[in-house]
């Protein structure tokens, strides 16, 4: 059940960065990094 989890998560993930990488918002360069 929790591998399902994760590789729901990952699938979500990895749309997350590509949709990300297609449009970038603002919202996230203005986001600090760690």
């Amino acid at each position: 059940e929790v591998i399902q989890f994760l590789s729901q998560y990952c699938k979500d993930f990895e749309i997350l960065i590509k949709t990300g990488q297609h449009k970038q918002q603002p919202n996230s360069t203005t986001e600090p990094r760690r």
